[in-house]
């Protein structure tokens, strides 16, 4: 349950920051919306794939090897 809880938490959040981060601070340096809408995606799946990562490491995973 904690594994898929914390797929979860980080999809939707790296994705909604990324999504929000986009419309603030990407239209001051790029004009074409495409391109911010790629940007978006691509700054969410990096955040995915990190707070994914620190979240199976330090709330999934932490007792099975202590």
């Amino acid at each position: 349950m904690k594994f898929l809880a914390v797929v979860i938490a980080c999809y939707y959040g790296s994705y909604w920051l990324s999504f929000h981060v986009s419309k603030l601070i990407l239209p001051m340096f790029i004009n074409t919306p495409k391109m911010i809408g790629n940007l978006s995606i691509l700054i969410g799946a990096g955040l995915y794939t990190i707070t994914n990562f620190l979240g199976q490491k330090f709330f999934v995973f932490n007792s099975m090897y202590l």
